[in-house]
């Protein structure tokens, strides 16, 4: 594993496998909500797509037929703190699929044609997203707990913001942010000698060195807010979440939360999964997940439950809450989470996109590679005693907030503003 800084002032990430039978590579730019202004929300997911739409030398049709002359795998995609460009081919395609990648990024047209047509594209995936509630709902609950941060908004924008981005906006956005200070490049699986390919990144990426802003310089921890919000929308269910504030990936206690989450609801053998689904039959799906981020996080169960079963579901998991709380896990129960978590993480690293994609955001993150061997030692230290000082100090109704969509009644609606605490308090519930 090599993890160096070019003279152009890129961090260049490899992970040399000879034994691998691909090879991936991805530019990674932490570029995305912390950078837009606000009325241009959405324009890190919108340059993402343009950038596919074709280049000086390359229509977006001759872009697909190289790729598919190499039976190689290409795409992207904007999370809420970076955008990642990446391609998977063979080794000995190396060179034209390094080439293809580059062009695509570093030289992609912008022109008011392809500008049009993409936002009918873009128009249609927010219709889509809007038109999806077991997905949109998570997008609402991250506006209505982070009001008013940039984090809370939705990846792909609104379709006001979309209306706003042109020609001119896109290069300004992409020429002061894509730049050394803020891409690292990451590389992995079957990968040619180390020489000629840092003399090629070098030649390939000599971008204009600019005083510019950083990914650093605009990040600020998110405030959470407690509220209740209710949406009105006529489906077969109620989708709903509920959580409150997490933590940073860097944390100290990332690991403690990550086994508290895969007993709670992040497996299928979790209390929230068995006893919602299997036991109840009230919902198809039940989860919760942690996210974390530069500097904060988010602790978040989703349901998408049976219309008739809201408050049901609600006390389950208050009481699973309480339980978590009140009394240490056994270690059975310790133990199989665990053991799920490091399988889960192992077995997530087996393809060389898999491996090109961690050490990359490992370096944003950690500042570092994470070695996978800490991280399951890491995994192994967590206790009992851990996990219940967690949901102790992460289930805190006054820091937590629960957004729904459903077919509620207008009763419903007298609740919306109300703190989480209070609507639990009418529900004679409390976590």
């Amino acid at each position: 594993m090599k993890d160096l800084t070019l003279k152009s002032g890129f961090r260049l990430l490899l992970r040399h496998d000879p034994a691998a039978t691909s090879v991936s590579m991805g530019v990674y730019a932490m570029v995305s909500l912390s950078q837009e202004p606000v009325e241009l929300n959405g324009i890190a997911h919108f340059l993402e797509h343009m950038s596919f739409k074709g280049t000086p030398g390359k229509s977006a049709k001759k872009i697909a037929e190289i790729l598919d002359s190499m039976g190689g795998r290409m795409n992207a995609h904007t999370s809420k703190e970076y955008t990642a460009y990446y391609i998977t081919v063979l080794p000995g395609h190396f060179n034209k699929g390094f080439d293809l990648l580059t062009d695509l990024f570093i030289n992609s047209t912008l022109t008011e044609e392809d500008i049009q047509t993409e936002k009918q594209v873009v128009l249609e995936e927010i219709n889509m997203y809007e038109d999806t509630p077991d997905e949109n709902i998570h997008d609402i609950f991250a506006n209505l707990i982070w009001d008013k941060h940039k984090l809370g908004l939705p990846i792909i924008g609104t379709k006001e913001s979309l209306d706003r981005i042109n020609q001119s906006n896109l290069r300004d956005f992409k020429n002061h942010y894509f730049n050394p200070k803020n891409l690292i490049i990451s590389m992995a699986g079957n990968l040619p000698a180390e020489g000629k390919l840092i003399e090629k990144i070098e030649k390939a990426f000599d971008l204009p060195k600019v005083n510019v802003t950083s990914f650093d310089d605009l990040i600020e921890i998110p405030k959470p807010s407690s509220a209740v919000k209710f949406q009105l929308k006529k489906t077969e269910q109620i989708h709903f979440c509920i959580g409150g504030q997490g933590i940073a990936h860097d944390h100290p206690d990332h690991f403690k939360l990550s086994v508290l989450n895969t007993i709670l609801g992040g497996a299928m053998s979790s209390r929230l999964f068995q006893k919602i689904r299997e036991k109840k039959g009230y919902a198809y799906a039940v989860y919760s997940y942690p996210s974390f981020y530069k500097n904060s996080g988010l602790f978040t169960i989703y349901g998408g439950i049976n219309k008739k079963k809201f408050p049901q579901t609600l006390k389950i998991i208050s009481q699973e809450i309480n339980s978590l709380k009140t009394k240490p896990v056994s270690p059975h129960e310790l133990q199989k989470a665990k053991d799920n978590l490091k399988g889960n993480l192992a077995l997530s690293l087996e393809r060389s996109s898999s491996w090109m994609s961690w050490i990359a955001r490992s370096k944003m993150y950690y500042g570092r590679v994470y070695p996978l061997d800490e991280m399951l030692t890491k995994i192994d230290e967590v206790t009992a005693q851990d996990v219940q000082a967690m949901a102790t100090e992460f289930f805190n109704p006054d820091c937590m907030a629960l957004a729904a969509i459903g077919p509620f009644g207008a009763a419903q609606f007298k609740y919306n503003g109300l703190t989480l605490t209070d609507y639990l308090a009418k529900l004679n519930l409390s976590f």
